[in-house]
């Protein structure tokens, strides 16, 4: 019995350092997003604005310019909008989770004596049984 209590840790430890893992390489990857291709993303935008009248040859927009350079402050925000979104997520219940507290909370309620529901329900019980004597 105690292995298999030291073998569950043993697997939720892992879990958790994959989990933190994975999110520190999400944010990794949503700086480069927001420092090398959001703003090539909006360069091409642009292009396909400037692009519209076809008798105008622009040529298209090369990545490795931002790739080369990239744009530390629009990388900044998405971090900062990455882990934003991230802290609210684990600060809030999934709505699984809050289903499951309403459950659980209703069933507390309806085995408490003072409930609406108890009262309702034994209120016809009271009634017929006084109309019966």
């Amino acid at each position: 019995m105690p292995t298999m209590f030291f073998q569950w840790r043993h697997l939720r430890q892992v879990a958790l350092r994959r989990l933190a893992i994975a999110s520190c390489l999400g944010g990794f990857l949503t700086f480069l997003f927001g420092a090398w291709l959001a703003p090539w993303l909006w360069e091409v935008g642009f292009w396909l604005l400037h692009r519209l009248p076809w008798w105008q040859p622009v040529p298209f927009p090369s990545l490795v310019p931002f790739v080369a350079a990239p744009t530390i402050r629009l990388g900044s925000i998405w971090l900062v909008y990455y882990l934003l979104t991230y802290l609210w997520a684990m600060l809030t219940r999934s709505p699984r989770q809050r289903q499951a507290y309403h459950a659980s909370w209703e069933l507390e309620c309806r085995d408490d004596d003072w409930s609406l529901s108890a009262y309702t329900r034994s209120a016809p019980r009271q009634e017929a049984l006084l109309s019966q004597a």
